[in-house]
């Protein structure tokens, strides 16, 4: 194990990186990378760089894309306070019921855990288009409260058309 987890080939002077091969003095892959990125994002559009070009920034575990390293800390951080908290509930329990409160208590985290990204996520889609509503403005949260009304199919005449 060397050069962020990768392994190093004394053959080639490269390290493979559990998908592709890294050179480090080009800082290229010798192979594309299977993800093509995004078109608002242009700086991980390369297919040949490690990290977007910021190794300081990101991190590349499994060589095909690159995780902010501040999101990489926050995902270990909620991901380990969950498990504490469910270990937790878990062996308060008597060793009778530990099994039965072991599963409750996953199912119940992740289930509540739907549930909230559900709520949001349907609140956000068909919540008033009002934030920063102003005299000035209004038409245009109007025109898309309209637009959002008719692509939820609340339109009556886009009903009518549909129906002839």
């Amino acid at each position: 194990m060397c050069y962020t987890g990768g392994i190093y080939d004394q053959s080639t002077g490269l390290y493979y990186l559990n998908a592709r091969y890294y050179n480090p003095e080009d800082g290229r892959f010798m192979t594309e990378d299977s993800y093509r990125g995004e078109i608002m994002k242009p700086e991980i559009g390369h297919l040949y760089v490690y990290c977007a070009n910021n190794p300081v920034n990101y991190v590349d575990p499994s060589g095909h894309f690159a995780i902010a390293v501040p999101v990489l800390v926050k995902l270990v951080l909620v991901g380990g306070t969950v498990i504490y908290v469910s270990y937790s509930t878990w062996k308060d329990h008597s060793p009778k019921t530990r099994y039965d409160g072991r599963r409750i208590s996953y199912r119940s985290t992740i289930f509540r855990w739907i549930v909230a990204k559900a709520i949001r996520h349907g609140i956000k889609k068909y919540a008033e288009h009002t934030t920063n509503q102003t005299k000035a403005n209004k038409q245009k949260h109007q025109k898309a409260n309209a637009r959002r009304q008719r692509e939820q199919g609340g339109d009556k005449k886009e009903i009518k058309r549909m129906e002839i």
